[in-house]
């Protein structure tokens, strides 16, 4: 069985044996054998985004992890099967780490990832979902959502029944014979790995680590971090910069394309015309723009790039006409006077009718003078006596 298949039979073992009676853990699926891929099940209170944008709470998960094969020595792939909201994951993986050691535990990465979702670990610098980096960034009261112990150290893995001395303490097996790596583990001779730089014979378990520069694996001794980028590599690859001797890898530390020296990325410049990476003995400013150039680049005589040069040898715009002092402004023109508005006409009114009215008795013949409202009424003649209707 090459070391690979031992790495995943003892995994699945001690996976078995930590979340076996766990409240919130479980194993719902595996495939492989030794199983490469697992179906985990969360049970925490956490976040998940629904259709119209609002984040509600969501209580299970699922989530899958691929051992590839290049598995230890390259991190899993996990990703979530169901929604989270969560500054660190995404649709398609979620982010476990920058570093990942090929003696880390496959139970230690399940148990992160239930911190994860309970909102215990999070990281809203590089995050893989902005709006919930936000969302976290502005309710830092609600959190964590679930405020379970989710650490190794708080569940108990039982140790295999036989006794430790006979097995390797990575692989769990007892065919081969076992010896002592660097850092004093028992381990069989296909669980150990060496060293690329200094030859140390090391085992799955210590904590071996990838150069980024020539991905060789290599002790702590002969790793470093990168004093700038702060990625791991080898000390062999760290240089030192020309002007402040602040040291760094390949890719922080350039070479100037016009003397070769190695400089650190806050004395690096680039020529604005062809890119190249300069230092500051070899980088010239542009007289008219002050932009940064190479001596190729920039007019000995004139001081000025090739942009700068063609606006001067340009000939001048003809001279603009003078300018018209101002007008002033035109009166308004005058508007006729119109002739005043006939007063309207009024219909005629009648003339008042009189307040008395006279009218000839009829018996004797006498004028009675009586007034106007009791014209059509019955009045009495005060000669003769007689009534009659004043008309």
């Amino acid at each position: 069985m090459s070391v690979r298949l031992k790495r995943l039979q003892a995994d699945y073992e001690q996976v078995k044996r930590g979340l076996h009676g766990h409240p919130a853990i479980r194993i719902r699926g595996v495939s492989g054998s030794p199983p490469d891929r697992y179906q985990i099940e969360y049970r925490v209170r956490s976040l998940a985004e629904a259709a119209d944008g609002s984040v509600g709470e969501r209580h299970e998960h699922v989530a899958e992890i691929y051992l590839t094969l290049a598995y230890p020595r390259q991190a899993p792939q996990c990703r979530m099967l169901t929604p989270v909201f969560h500054p660190n994951v995404a649709p398609h993986a979620i982010c476990i780490g920058d570093h990942w050691a090929a003696g880390e535990a496959l139970l230690n990465l399940i148990l992160r990832i239930g911190e994860i979702l309970a909102y215990q670990s999070y990281n809203t610098k590089s995050p893989l979902n902005g709006a919930a980096a936000r969302w976290v960034d502005e309710n830092q009261g609600l959190l964590p959502t679930d405020a379970r112990d989710f650490s190794p150290q708080a569940i108990h893995v039982p140790e295999p029944q036989a006794p430790s001395a006979a097995l390797c303490q990575n692989c769990h097996g007892s065919s081969r014979a076992l010896t002592r790596c660097a850092q004093g583990h028992r381990v069989c001779a296909d669980c150990l790995v060496g060293c690329t730089r200094c030859g140390g014979r090391y085992c799955l378990l210590c904590k071996l680590e990838s150069c980024v520069v020539c991905a060789r694996l290599v002790c702590e001794k002969c790793r470093t971090a990168c004093p700038q980028c702060e990625r791991t590599v080898c000390t062999s690859h760290l240089e030192a910069c020309a002007i402040c001797g602040r040291q760094g890898c390949p890719d922080c530390t350039i070479a100037c394309s016009a003397c070769g020296k190695k400089v650190c990325l806050a004395h690096v410049g680039q020529c604005a015309a062809c890119r190249q990476p300069l230092c500051p003995e070899h980088r010239q400013a542009c007289v008219a723009c002050q932009r940064s150039f190479c001596a190729a680049h920039l007019g000995p005589a004139t001081g000025m790039c090739a942009e700068c040069q063609r606006k001067a040898s340009a000939p001048p715009p003809p001279p603009s006409p003078p300018a018209q002092p101002p007008r002033a402004p035109a009166p308004p023109p005058l508007r006729p006077r119109q002739p005043p508005a006939p007063p309207p006409l009024r219909p005629p009114q009648a003339p008042p009718l009189p307040a008395t009215h006279v009218f000839e008795c009829a018996t004797c013949r006498s004028k009675l003078q009586v007034a106007r409202e009791h014209i059509g009424k019955l009045v009495r003649c005060p000669k003769c006596g007689t009534t009659a209707i004043a008309r």
